[in-house]
């Protein structure tokens, strides 16, 4: 009974019918063609780029350790690109390529009191 009641309300109202069933197609609109999917698999390798005072140095993940999904996307060609999701990165896997650089980096970010890095965006 309550669902013929609630079938038959909106009936009787047309425009919200209308809207109710439009909505989700002109509110993906605003999204242009300037969007891009990452997935992140096991294969993945993730590169970190840094200096310090004294040099420039290099760091890898060379096994993404679980598959996650980045999505970049602009509204309009003069906004700032925006990211939804989420990564999560071992600290214990950088290997910088120099053993007191990769101990200094992990040292830096805490690995023994914080193993994972998880970087989470949503908009």
């Amino acid at each position: 009974m309550i669902k013929i009641r609630i079938a038959t309300n909106l009936l009787k109202r047309p425009f919200l019918l209308l809207f109710l069933f439009m909505w989700p197609i002109f509110s993906f609109k605003n999204i242009s063609a300037d969007l891009e999917k990452w997935i992140l698999t096991k294969q993945c390798t993730l590169k970190v780029n840094g200096s310090t005072n004294i040099n420039k140095f290099s760091c890898i993940i060379p096994e993404y350790t679980q598959p996650d999904t980045l999505v970049f996307y602009k509204r309009n060609k003069n906004e700032l690109m925006k990211i939804t999701g989420s990564m999560a990165l071992e600290v214990q896997k950088f290997d910088c390529k120099n053993a007191m650089m990769t101990s200094d980096l992990r040292k830096t970010l805490k690995a023994k009191v914080y193993p994972k890095i998880i970087i989470v965006k949503r908009f």
